[in-house]
């Protein structure tokens, strides 16, 4: 077990293996570079060919979820070193073999029954592994595809995926409550997305009342792409959302072709 696991001593990002590519791979050094640069340790990876270089010599299966993991090297965490050398692992999960089924159908959520607020503003999208309240909210709200993590009225975002709104006008909405610091890989996707086909897009925070108010929900992360969201349940109320799946389709074809 690597340090990362045992004292959260690093950090990840997960991408895609589709169609003998790695989809959005540039996109995710730049993640793991920005996440070096707040942890404070050395990247192993000089740029993003080089990554990719060594992603390739491991052989790694078509269609999977690949997490790659950067963490402190045991000598330079033990003495504390400001800019600590660093060593990568890979982790590889599979793919829910449904995904095509919930890009047609939609997934419901569940709103959480327990508040979080984040101890380091503007920072909510790294979750370190000694301190896991996403993992405690999803196992405490079991119903659902997945559990939408709230503050109060605040909607941040949901356990495993960013979410995304569309209100009534076709306009897209992104949530402005989380990312601030670290933006995730599949949102910056859906930005260069929406200006190449034209869709309005703006930023804004999400509430528990924009699940009303907004047309549709997407659940959207770097394995999935993005999913409809049909139904969202929660404070004992039920709240039922237009399932419009060509979006999430017409996003997954132009995804996987990054």
């Amino acid at each position: 077990m690597n340090r990362f696991y045992q004292n959260g001593d690093g950090f990840f990002t997960t991408l895609l293996r589709w169609n003998e590519q790695f989809c959005g791979l540039n996109l995710h050094f730049e993640r793991l570079l920005r996440q070096s640069e707040i942890f404070g340790l050395d990247m192993p990876f000089s740029s993003a060919d080089e990554m990719k270089t060594w992603l390739y010599e491991h052989d790694i299966p078509e269609s999977v979820a690949v997490r790659i993991i950067v963490s402190a090297t045991e000598t330079d965490r033990l003495y504390k070193r400001k800019n600590s050398k660093s060593e990568a692992s890979i982790e590889l999960r599979n793919l829910n073999p449904e995904l095509d089924l919930l890009r047609e159908d939609g997934i419901s959520l569940s709103l959480s029954r327990l508040d979080f607020q984040t101890p380091f503003p503007g920072l909510s999208a790294l979750k370190w592994s000694h301190f896991q309240p996403w993992a405690l909210i999803r196992n405490h709200d079991p119903e659902g595809y997945d559990t939408i993590v709230r503050n109060h009225d605040e909607i941040l975002e949901s356990t495993t995926a960013s979410l995304i709104g569309r209100k009534a006008d076709g306009t897209w909405v992104l949530n402005t409550q989380t990312g601030d610091v670290l933006d995730s890989v599949i949102i910056r996707v859906f930005r260069e997305y929406c200006q190449i086909n034209q869709q309005d897009i703006i930023n804004a925070p999400f509430s528990v009342q924009d699940l009303s108010t907004f047309r549709n929900w997407y659940y959207a992360n770097s394995t999935h792409g993005l999913i409809p969201v049909h139904l969202v349940t929660g404070e004992g109320k039920n709240w039922h959302i237009t399932c419009e799946n060509e979006p999430a389709i017409d996003f997954w074809s132009y995804y996987i072709n990054l």
